[in-house]
């Protein structure tokens, strides 16, 4: 592997898969293997220098830490870095972090709210408690915030930024 940083997140990812694959028993360090990839170095090279671009720019909002994956068409990853310094931690946000579900379905409701003209990217969202009926008159559900989150509105970007809940509901 080629990259300035060796795409270390990625080699670590790689003998997950291999050991899964084969087992604990094998030694990969006494030699004698070869393993072939899919990363492209030159894409993990750029990966890198701009997932470390993005952290810089935009630590002034509290942004620590970041990741990239780029995968093809049939799902063979080309780059992944796991996060902005593998020096300081080997903890691969790609492979590793749990998000709620929801975290990942937010974009896709406000990408499809823009598509169908109901927001523009400039828009103001609502972060009202909403009660939501549920299957009974004595049911209702009313999506929660983290309570850091409670202002009365926010920017389209910051919802989303922030993972906001209630203005994705609505």
């Amino acid at each position: 592997i080629q990259s300035k940083k060796g795409a270390k997140y990625f080699v670590d990812h790689v003998l997950k898969e291999v050991e899964k694959e084969f087992g604990s028993d094998i030694d990969l360090m006494q030699g004698g293997y070869t393993i072939y990839t899919t990363l492209d170095s030159k894409v993990q090279e750029y990966a890198e220098e701009q997932v470390a671009k993005v952290v810089s720019e935009n630590s002034r909002w509290g942004v620590s830490n970041a990741c990239f994956l780029l995968s093809d068409a049939s799902g063979r990853i080309v780059a992944e870095v796991g996060g902005v310094g593998y020096d300081k931690s080997e903890y691969n946000i790609v492979e590793d972090v749990r998000l709620q579900p929801g975290s990942s379905f937010k974009p896709l409701v406000y990408a499809s709210a823009m598509a169908a003209g109901k927001l523009s990217r400039y828009a103001t969202v609502s972060n009202a408690a909403v009660p939501y009926p549920g299957a009974s008159r004595s049911d209702t559900w009313t999506p929660q915030n983290d309570a850091k989150h409670n202002a009365s509105s926010y920017s389209l970007q910051t919802a989303l930024g922030l993972s906001v809940n209630r203005p994705a509901v609505a």
